[in-house]
């Protein structure tokens, strides 16, 4: 039997080692607390995380916007305004 808890103390590290392996960086921000409260508690009333929303709109803001600039819509960058 101890065996068996030593592979699961394995496969936990291995587990805790890719992810640390994935996210690798990290991104500060600054924003009021009352911004920065609301957002986390509704996250927490989602069952979610507001790193994993966070990241959800990274990646969803980044897919919509690799088109080469045509996705950006009416927006645009500011050197596109006309």
């Amino acid at each position: 039997m101890p065996k068996k808890s030593a592979d699961k103390t394995s496969r936990d590290r291995k587990s805790s080692t890719e992810k640390a392996k994935k996210k690798s960086s990290q991104l500060v921000i600054r924003v009021s607390k009352d911004e920065r409260d609301e957002f986390v508690a509704l996250c927490e009333e989602l069952d979610t995380s507001a790193a994993r929303e966070i990241r959800h709109f990274m990646r969803r803001f980044v897919a919509e916007h690799e088109s080469g600039g045509s996705a950006l819509g009416s927006v645009g960058l500011p050197s596109e305004r006309q």
